[in-house]
């Protein structure tokens, strides 16, 4: 963590040194002063499975862990949360917006998790492109997410539906 100044003599200054998160192919989102990410454990070998570590909250000041979902074991490919569902994010991509996070993962899930440095609390998940594996950043705009694998893209609404009519309406667009 480095601080900046107007000091010519000493124009960058270091505060501490620590890697507590090792990104990867997705970078981490800071907000409320903490650090979201997913942190790899193991580098990925195969473009056949996701990657394997754990998805972290840390804080931004300290570097001290706040919260981890997944496991640090190594783990087979059986035991990795291959279906919507799993208990933790997985190897994910984050976007802050509307005080959430919006993650999207490499199995083409894409999850709505509570902006906590208590817990990693999972609000809604669903799959999106599952069945290949994603390892591009979304975009966000507006409330619309862009979302793609290698073989299709997706513009997910993620808004109320009257929303979206509402929207479109404004637009000259018709459904």
């Amino acid at each position: 963590l480095l601080e900046l100044s107007d000091d010519p003599a000493a124009p960058v200054r270091e505060l501490r040194r620590g890697d507590p998160i090792a990104n990867d192919i997705f970078s981490s989102v800071l907000s409320n002063g903490a650090i979201f990410g997913f942190d790899v454990l193991e580098p990925q070998s195969s473009a056949w499975r996701s990657t394997r570590g754990m998805f972290r909250c840390v804080d931004f000041a300290t570097g001290q862990e706040l919260w981890s979902a997944g496991t640090k074991r190594p783990m087979r490919d059986e035991e990795l949360p291959l279906t919507t569902g799993g208990d933790w994010p997985g190897h994910a991509s984050v976007i802050h917006a509307d005080n959430r996070l919006l993650v999207f993962n490499d199995l083409g899930e894409l999850l709505m998790l509570r902006d906590s440095r208590e817990r990693c609390e999972i609000l809604d998940r669903a799959s999106i492109l599952g069945g290949a594996l994603c390892w591009t950043q979304p975009a966000l705009s507006g409330r619309r997410m862009l979302v793609r694998n290698q073989h299709r893209a997706v513009c997910v609404w993620l808004g109320r539906p009257e929303e979206l009519v509402a929207a479109d309406n404004s637009s000259g667009k018709h459904q």
